[in-house]
């Protein structure tokens, strides 16, 4: 019997090719993007699951009590070995630091080899306990000075297909390490990515800083401290024990440290500690993803039942040779199932073809998991038997429900086909639903052209930033920064620690003008040169920029810090003495620069310090002309490879690092740019349906129309209200929606922009323009037709 519904259905859909080709497109479209939304869900889901006793994997992070409360993944250095020593509640206590990127050279022979290092990592040896990743070849202690263990797509990289063990690389020309072991490729699903683990004896050689276990005054993001606690051990017994080291090291700071242990699980998700990928950035993708499946299944409802009257008589036929309702209804769910079955089909094969161009287009590192895990079979048979049920029950109870006699005439009322009320609702969500997302979209694009167009404060366009690492002595740096300013089409050069807005930072506690105690705040302390404000375009609100020098003896501040340090005017704060760092540096201060964003716009303006502090240069600020610019590049890099012709050369433009602060809102814009495309096509699809059925329901009313004198614009206008109707109702839904969801949304950028009416102005505007133009076709062929066809009695 199952045989026969399922050849019948078949029969039936290529007697209909139109309506199956329909929903097949709108089917596959929504499941194919349903599958690669729970991809992504899922690869999000998976991260760090597979380590051991992943619930007992912690790191202590600091929340940092002042004027406000900041929020750290990080701890002082001495913290973890402390922790190690003064308590058992511990299996494993590993420290680690994410390093910046670093020079490594190899040689071979008479061959040198080089090659920045992006995932470099300093750790402790219990590092790989806590973090199993799986060990191929040699031993991996990290307890040996100048030792270092490499994955397995390192070592590729670095020799090719021979042992690397006991081989030797150069780290930053400062030393040569030796491989004692390589691990297994760590899965893309962690956050953590060490492509070379050095010794953490080694870390001295990046900054001594980290080895210094008396360093309790300072926190920097480089460092991690992961531990893995005993079983029974609770968080909130450790926390209480992690207080007295405040109490000890710390008693009389105002920056007060708060020690939490935040769990592995949440390292991923939480945005306050650096997470990549808040949960509710998940959910917002699998609403979108029930919500494409929802309006496919709406979709297919309005051309089933738009296909009845058609259908009538083959209905009243089979029940007249005693066909029963619940056989006709199984039939029309096989239907679905057939169309729900071949849109799986095309759905998996366009996945696949199309998650090499999602991966390139979001910078993920998905891999097509449908057949490799038994979970996302097991789901995607889930959704073909829902959507199947969803979708075909409705049509199928309505069809099944003919009376054999009205439709053998033809003669079914609205009533039996479901009535109007229905398709409208269906419709009505279905563009409510694209309404949401096309306003998501509008406020999101609106607000990256905001960040793109808003005056930083400073000059950010043909900015070149070229990196020169901390080895490189003074004096060289002096020389290339000389030779740079002699180029043509070069306006300023300056050495600088970061730009003005930068992710890198180096926040303190300040003395002011020999103030007892330090202030309530942290000052963001940037190392520049005089050439630094005419290079980025920066104004003196007081005061005068710093003199030529080779060591910090003057201090600049911006307008935030005068007004945090309590001062009536920026001339109140010249010729005051500024300590930071332990009393290290006591500078005067000679200049108040006006204000500008140091970071991204969801945060607020903080208190600037900027010094001549030469030991802390990493960069080349390079101000250029755009006329020529390929040619001043050019000869930008020939100056440095002469140079340093022992590291290797890169730059970036400004413009583009500031825009790195928002990869997250231009990745949620993409998604949901997509997204509505889709959903306003599967929307169509149904308003396409809808005027179908209302054609073949109005037929005898345009008929009488056009014999009593109607013309065919008032024909259109017929159809044309009752859309309009349905998206004004839409609208009057989306509308508050969308504006509660971006007004939230908004709150998280210190700096946005107004959401006025503009906004969901041109999405009803858009949203009616496109449903005319699905409309239009159809209701102008129903205008045009024969009035004697629709008004003759079948």
């Amino acid at each position: 019997m199952l045989k026969n519904y399922f050849k019948i259905a078949w029969r039936n859909l290529l007697k209909n090719k139109t309506y199956g080709l329909l929903n097949v497109l709108g089917l596959s479209l929504s499941i194919g993007a349903a599958i690669l939304i729970i991809t992504l869900v899922k690869f999000h889901l998976a991260f760090d699951t597979f380590h051991h006793t992943p619930d007992r994997i912690y790191r202590i992070v600091t929340e940092q009590h002042r004027d406000k409360i900041a929020y750290t993944s990080s701890t002082p250095p001495p913290l973890g070995n402390a922790f190690r020593k003064d308590y058992s509640y511990a299996e494993s206590v590993a420290r680690v630091v994410n390093a910046d990127p670093a020079l490594i050279t190899i040689q071979e022979g008479n061959e040198v080899k080089k090659f920045k290092e992006d995932d470099l990592y300093f750790a402790e040896p219990e590092y790989l306990q806590i973090f199993n990743f799986p060990l191929l070849a040699g031993s991996a202690t990290l307890r040996e000075p100048n030792t270092a263990v490499i994955t397995e797509k390192t070592a590729r990289k670095y020799f090719g297909n021979t042992n690397p063990i006991n081989k030797t690389f150069s780290y930053n020309n400062l030393a040569n390490i030796r491989i004692t072991g390589v691990l297994k490729d760590i899965p893309p699903a962690s956050d953590q990515q060490p492509g070379v683990l050095l010794s953490w004896p080694t870390v001295k050689l990046y900054d001594d800083f980290f080895a210094n276990e008396d360093a309790w005054g300072g926190i920097t993001s480089d460092l991690s401290t992961f531990t893995r606690l005993r079983p029974g051990v609770s968080p909130g017994e450790v926390e209480k024990e992690l207080a007295g080291y405040v109490k000890r090291y710390r008693p009389n700071n105002k920056n007060v440290h708060h020690y939490k242990l935040q769990p592995l699980s949440d390292v991923h998700y939480n945005a306050r500690y650096g997470g990549s990928m808040e949960r509710k950035n998940l959910l917002i993708l699998s609403l979108i993803a029930v919500f494409l499946l929802f309006t496919a299944c709406v979709n297919f409802i309005n051309l089933a039942t738009a296909q009845a009257v058609s259908r009538s008589k083959e209905v009243g036929i089979r029940k007249a040779l005693g066909g029963q309702r619940s056989s006709l209804f199984w039939q029309f769910i096989a239907e679905t199932a057939v169309i729900t079955f071949t849109s799986t089909l095309i759905a998996i094969v366009i996945s696949w073809l199309l998650l090499p161009a999602v991966n390139n287009y979001f910078n993920t590192n998905l891999t097509y998991i449908l057949f490799t895990e038994p979970q996302m079979g097991a789901m995607l048979a889930l959704v073909v038997v829902l959507v199947t049920f969803l979708a075909g029950a409705y049509p199928g109870l309505i069809l099944s429900g003919f009376k054999p006699v009205a439709a053998l005439k033809g003669k079914v009322s609205p009533a039996q086909l479901g009535g109007f009320n229905t398709r409208r609702s269906l419709i009505t969500v279905q563009f409510t639903i694209s309404l949401v997302l096309i306003i998501v979209m509008l406020v999101i694009t609106r607000q990256m052209q905001y960040t793109q167009q808003f005056d930083l404060g400073f000059n950010k366009d043909a900015v070149v930033m070229v990196p020169v690492g901390t080895d490189q002595p003074n004096l060289s740096r002096k020389t290339l920064a000389h030779q740079l300013e002699n180029i043509s089409g070069v306006e300023h050069v300056s050495l600088c620690y970061t730009a003005p807005s930068a992710n890198a930072s180096w926040n303190t506690n300040i003395y002011f003008d020999h103030r007892d105690e330090s202030e309530l705040f942290r000052v963001n302390i940037k190392a520049v040169d005089e050439n630094y404000l005419p290079t980025f375009g920066l104004k003196l609100a007081a005061g005068r920029n710093l003199l030529r020098a080779d060591s910090a003896r003057e201090m600049l501040i911006n307008e935030t810090a005068v007004r945090k340090l309590g001062l009536a005017s920026p001339e109140e704060a010249l010729n005051k003495l500024i300590s930071f760092d332990g009393g290290q540096y006591k500078l005067t201060v000679v200049g108040v620069v006006s204000d500008f964003h140091n970071g991204s716009l969801h945060n607020e303006i903080e208190p600037i310090g900027m010094a001549i502090l030469p030991d802390h240069y990493q960069q080349y600020a390079i101000k250029t002309s755009m006329a020529g610019l390929p040619t001043t590049l050019a000869a930008i890099e020939k100056a440095w490879t002469d140079m340093y012709p022992e590291k290797i050369y890169e730059y970036h433009f400004l413009d583009d690092s500031i825009a790195d602060f928002y990869y997250t809102e231009q990745a949620m814009l993409r998604i949901v740019k997509i997204f509505s495309v889709i959903s306003i096509f599967i929307a169509c699809l149904g308003l396409y349906g809808l005027v179908s059925f209302m054609v073949v329901q109005k037929r005898k009313e345009i008929g009488i129309r056009k014999v009593l004198g109607g013309s065919v614009t008032g024909i259109l206008w017929l159809f044309g209200k009752e859309f309009a109707r349905l998206i004004l109702l839409a609208f009057l839904i989306a509308g508050p929606l969308g504006w509660w969801l971006m007004n939230s949304w908004l709150k998280d950028f210190r700096y946005h922009i107004t959401l006025g009416p503009g906004v969901f102005l041109a999405a009803i505007a858009g949203t009616m323009i496109i449903a005319a133009l699905t409309v239009g076709m159809q209701s102008a062929r129903a205008a045009m037709m024969n009035p004697i066809k629709s008004l003759k009695s079948e």
